[in-house]
């Protein structure tokens, strides 16, 4: 591939020369819970079925706001 096709491919989510990783700070990821303090739960849902309802939220992490989705029993 020239250098040309690359320059214009468009980036993608993985591609970490372009984007950092929310989940980098290895800080970040040493606790297996969630600070609920750190979660806000959306209104408005997204889909269900049998097994509950699928609704959004953010995890506002030290750099970055992570878009989440949640099942709602």
């Amino acid at each position: 591939m020239s250098s040309n096709q690359a320059a214009s491919k468009e980036a993608m989510p993985m591609d970490t020369e372009v984007y950092e990783s929310p989940y980098a700070d290895p800080d970040e990821l040493r606790s297996s819970t969630v600070d609920r303090n750190q979660l806000f739960l959306e209104d408005g849902e997204l889909g269900s079925g049998n097994f509950g309802t699928v609704m959004k939220g953010i995890y506002k992490m030290r750099k970055y706001d992570v878009v989440i989705w949640y099942k709602q029993h």
